[in-house]
């Protein structure tokens, strides 16, 4: 009985060994290719710390590892970047796994990826447009703030012609 215990023990110490040999050997890096237009972008450091931090604790073992194309280190500025990735994309360029576009170039890369009926996509940040008014002036010509592209066009003429 002590020696089947013992058998048992060692089998499993190995199994759990061979399983260690495998985790280890099988890692995963994950290229994200970003830009921005300082290379110290405490943004996109921080998700890729704590994507990191994340898969070292729970054990994942995948790396993701973060290049990123700055006005600093490339000499393609930061307003070609777009230009840059289809470049990168019509080679069929396998170096990143990830790329950071904005989704307004979503239809100028459709054509470089995989058809899966869906777009995928982490939304690491949301832009967003703010249109200001002058209360003052808008008072002095008892107009109320523009809800509309036609309201403003209207306010806009009216306030240029007086």
């Amino acid at each position: 009985m002590k020696n089947r215990i013992i058998i048992t023990l060692c089998l499993y110490l190995i199994g759990l060994s061979y399983f260690e040999f495998l985790r280890r050997s099988y890692a995963i890096k994950i290229n994200f290719l970003t830009s921005t237009t300082n290379i110290v972008d405490k943004h996109q450091e921080g998700l890729v710390n704590d994507f990191n931090i994340y898969s070292k604790e729970n054990h994942l073992n995948i790396t993701l590892e973060r290049t990123c194309l700055s006005p600093q280190n490339v000499s393609v500025k930061v307003s070609n970047y777009a230009s840059f990735i289809e470049l990168k994309l019509k080679k069929k360029n396998t170096n990143y796994d990830l790329i950071l576009i904005d989704n307004i170039y979503t239809n100028l890369y459709s054509n470089y990826v995989v058809d899966i009926n869906k777009l995928v996509s982490v939304p690491l940040f949301i832009d967003s447009e703010i249109l200001y008014s002058n209360r003052k002036l808008l008072d002095r010509y008892d107009e109320k703030p523009p809800e509309t592209w036609d309201e403003l066009i209207r306010i806009a003429s009216k306030i240029k012609k007086k």
